[in-house]
This record gives structure tokens, C-alpha cells and sequence, in this order.
């Protein structure tokens, strides 16, 4: 396929609307793919259900859950790029990272208030459950992210998605097992390093977010 002549030329020539950061959010709310939050949603009914019926294993089964929100989060910030729509999104006034970046926003926040909302179920369905307990599913969510991110900067665009579909269903189904073993849940709890695995993983989750965003910039 030839090279675009002149494109520079034709996207300056582009005229834009005046457009607001919250229009803009809106605008990229719209072309979030309906099936991200169908996803969130049918997670948080199951998530219910789990509290509510299965109470002894309600935490690992969760955190078996959250990491496909971590997964649909980042493959939709790699959608405009695996499907080369770089050239129209940089023709806005907005540059290629903010679009991606206020895409992956969005649903990351969807996910964290679900997430959020989950919790108080979580506690009152095993009878007073600790907070620092139940807010383990965040570690999954968090370890997905950090894994997804990486493995999208470092693998071919067309590829990535697969490599990120193994590594979730590998961190899923790691707390699945966890589900047969509630001696060693309970041992892992008894350290009390929740707080340090969530900020270790959102740090690094963050931290391979901007990478990407920087490699995908130039």
C-alpha cells in the first residue's frame, strides 16, 4: 500500500468545533464498546449472588472475576490503535493520548465504583467480614491491569490481545484454586499485606500505562 501524500497537509486543514473536556468525555463515553459495560454489570449481579450463596468462597470466586473488568479496560485503550484509527483521533484537537487515555479512564473508574459497591456486600454476607479483607479484589483487578498494560507495550498490537486473554485467565484461575484451599487463603491473610499489594500493583499498573502512552505517542 503507498504511503498518504500529504497527510499532515489534509489534517491541518480539518476544522474543529469548539469542544469542552466534559463533551469530550461524553463524545468518547459513545464510542466505548456497549459490551465493557455489560460486563461490569452481569460481574456485579454475579458478585451478589456469590455474597449471598456462597459466602464461605464468595471472596476468592470475586477475585476470580475482576480481572476480566482489568481486561476489557485495557484492550478497549488498544482498540484505535489495533484498528489504525490513529490518523483521525490525532485530527482532533485532543492528541492520540488523551483520547486513549480518557477511554481507559472512564471504564477504570466504572470498574472501581463497581468494585467499591461490591464491598459492603462483601462483609455483610460473611457476618462482618474486615474491610482489609474484602478489599482484596482489588489485587487481581490491579495485578491484571499491570500485566495487560505490559504485555500491550511489548507485543505486537495484533497479538497482544491474546497474550493478555492467557495472562487474565491464568490470575483468574489462580483464585479459583485458591478456592479449594482455604488453609493457605487463610495463611495469606494472616500477613495483612493487602494494603501493600494493592499500591504496589496500582503503582506499576500506573506506571505501565504512561509507557504506553509515551511509546504509542511517537
Amino acid at each position: 500500500m503507498p504511503n498518504p501524500q500529504k497527510k499532515e497537509d489534509f489534517l491541518r486543514t480539518i476544522r474543529l468545533p469548539e469542544l469542552s473536556f466534559r463533551e469530550f468525555i461524553c463524545i468518547q463515553m459513545g464510542y466505548i464498546r456497549k459490551w465493557n459495560w455489560i460486563l461490569a454489570i452481569a460481574i456485579f449481579f454475579i458478585s451478589l449472588y456469590v455474597t449471598r450463596y456462597m459466602q464461605d468462597a464468595a471472596l476468592w470466586t470475586i477475585s476470580a472475576m475482576t480481572p476480566f473488568l482489568a481486561l476489557a479496560t485495557v484492550l478497549e485503550g488498544a482498540r484505535s490503535r489495533k484498528y489504525g484509527m490513529e490518523e483521525l483521533e490525532m485530527s482532533s484537537r485532543f492528541s492520540l493520548k488523551v483520547v486513549i487515555l480518557a477511554r481507559i479512564g472512564t471504564l477504570g473508574l466504572g470498574d472501581l465504583i463497581f468494585i467499591i459497591a461490591i464491598i459492603p456486600f462483601l462483609i455483610a454476607g460473611n457476618h462482618g467480614e474486615l474491610v482489609i479483607r474484602s478489599i482484596y479484589i482489588l489485587v487481581p483487578y490491579l495485578a491484571s491491569a499491570f500485566m495487560n498494560f505490559y504485555i500491550i507495550r511489548k507485543a505486537k498490537i495484533q497479538e497482544g490481545g491474546y497474550y493478555c486473554i492467557a495472562a487474565t485467565v491464568s490470575i483468574s484461575g489462580f483464585h479459583v484454586i485458591l478456592i479449594t484451599l482455604p488453609q493457605i487463603t487463610e495463611r495469606i491473610m494472616e500477613f495483612n499485606l493487602i494494603p501493600v499489594f494493592i499500591l504496589l500493583f496500582g503503582v506499576l499498573a500506573g506506571k505501565e500505562c504512561r509507557k504506553m502512552l509515551q511509546q504509542w505517542e511517537v
